[in-house]
């Protein structure tokens, strides 16, 4: 019998890429895992950041925290509170191992978006919504981090097998994106059908495993994402709403409530990040969440409980 692994990915803008800062000190309090890694819980992608992509692309490792958007890996996304929860399946004791395969930029759009931070990598638009619209940059900007998602998922399985593992099997995704887009959540809806849709086939096609129904679990963006005024909350709020009805228009996705963590708060009527900053959950939130993720999987993936 060969090793065999289970394989999870992580997609989407800042809050999947990782700009949760934190102190080494304060993590080793709470769990020495958190610096030192999960055993039989890997690492490797690359978490991006800027218009010109500076890259943090790791090799597998252990999961640890410095594994959020590079150069200087003083950073960490939800890869660490996943780990912490998903290592009461994947440990030493049960022989089981697990793999999350990470590719992500900050501030990244779904729909055609080529400027900003999409100026690097390009945007996450799939072939099929490529299709419908009338694409400003074909080829390149347009569609260009759902090409490089594949890319290095290729990339990373081709690793694992030179490592010696036989049965690679992709189990789900996470997806955190949005907060690029909250302002137009009826024509993200569709986008994200398609999505959907075509990254399930290609992956299928990519690793000759039927895909056709990954599990993708979505995470809410924060109702206070970018600010705490009334305006800012009620056009997340919408967003979040129509982030749950995912789930009724495309099967097997789940939502995840990472909305109720304010990344934003009113102090005295005055806007005040009480996150790393006024986009990115603070440490202690961001473990929180990487653990519903990590829930969501052994409830509606791995099925642990039934």
């Amino acid at each position: 019998q060969g090793r065999s692994i289970d394989i999870y990915l992580i997609a989407g803008q800042s809050n999947a890429s990782g700009f949760t800062s934190y102190d080494e000190a304060k993590m080793l309090a709470l769990d020495d895992n958190y610096v030192y890694g999960f055993q039989n819980v890997l690492y490797a992608g690359d978490a991006e950041r800027g218009g010109t992509t500076v890259h943090n692309e790791q090799p597998w490792t252990l999961v640890r925290v410095g594994q959020g958007a590079g150069p200087n890996r003083n950073f960490f996304g939800p890869e660490i509170g996943m780990a912490h929860v998903l290592s009461s399946y994947y440990n030493p004791q049960s022989g089981k191992e697990a793999g999350f395969i990470k590719l992500a930029h900050g501030g990244t759009a779904l729909l055609d978006n080529i400027g900003g931070e999409n100026a690097g990598s390009g945007n996450w638009v799939s072939p099929s919504y490529e299709a419908t619209i009338n694409p400003q940059s074909p080829g390149n900007l347009t569609g260009g981090l759902y090409r490089r998602l594949l890319a290095q998922v290729q990339k990373n399985v081709n690793e694992l097998k030179a490592m010696g593992y036989e049965t690679i099997n992709v189990k789900g995704m996470y997806w955190m994106q949005g907060e690029s887009d909250k302002g137009n959540p009826t024509e993200y809806l569709k986008a994200f059908k398609y999505f959907a849709s075509d990254i399930r086939a290609d992956l299928t096609k990519l690793l000759g495993q039927d895909l056709s129904n990954m599990p993708i679990i979505i995470g809410e963006i924060s109702k206070t994402s970018g600010s705490a005024v009334s305006g800012t909350v009620n056009t997340n709020n919408a967003f979040i709403a129509m982030q749950n009805t995912i789930p009724d228009n495309v099967a097997n996705t789940y939502v995840i409530a990472s909305g109720q963590y304010d990344i934003n708060k009113l102090v005295n009527g005055s806007n005040t990040a009480v996150g790393t900053d006024s986009w990115h959950w603070n440490y202690s939130d961001h473990i929180e969440i990487g653990k519903l993720v990590g829930n969501s999987i052994l409830e509606n993936v791995l099925k642990v409980g039934d």
